[in-house]
């Protein structure tokens, strides 16, 4: 599998991809705050949560929200391979211990609880049903994506630049 991801293929193609999509999606959420479309993602307060998607609806650009949905389900599957890539290619020129193999799940399932976030959200929202307990578990998954995105970047210049030193 790490021998198939590191490919400079799968890394371009996939890089590009994540690119491509994340232009498209700002170029969506652009035209709603994106400081509110931020909050809504990260607030633990269901008030916050319901002001920001009630606000949204009463200036009538809700629908820039649930447009943004289309690519944003596809969005985790081009990070996630595209992260894990990086990651396979010091494991697979053998920069890194397989030890730390496991790494590579860390994309994965940062793309899982984006997925999962998408799908809260959306039932909130569609059911105008801000419950206290789905915004505090939305809002922690997408705390550990950013973080699990964040931990797989450094690791990976952790790895690039330790490699390229013993060079």
């Amino acid at each position: 599998m790490i021998d198939k991801l590191s490919k400079t293929t799968v890394t371009v193609i996939f890089g590009l991809a994540f690119l491509l999509s994340q232009s498209v999606i700002l170029s969506i959420l652009i035209k709603l705050n994106l400081k509110d479309v931020f909050v809504l993602q990260t607030t633990f307060d269901s008030s916050v949560f319901s002001t920001i998607v009630n606000q949204w609806e009463s200036d009538g650009v809700n629908h820039h929200y649930f447009n943004h949905y289309y690519l944003d389900f596809l969005h985790p599957i081009f990070y996630s391979v595209f992260l894990a890539s990086l990651l396979s290619k010091p494991l697979n020129r053998g920069l890194v211990s397989d030890k730390f193999s496991f790494v590579i799940v860390f994309p994965f399932i940062a793309g899982l609880f984006d997925l999962v976030e998408n799908v809260l959200h959306l039932h909130m929202i569609l059911n105008g049903s801000y419950m206290s307990g789905i915004v505090v578990f939305s809002a922690t998954l997408s705390h550990l994506k950013w973080f699990l995105c964040l931990i797989c970047l450094l690791i990976w210049l952790v790895w690039i630049t330790n490699g390229y030193k013993k060079r």
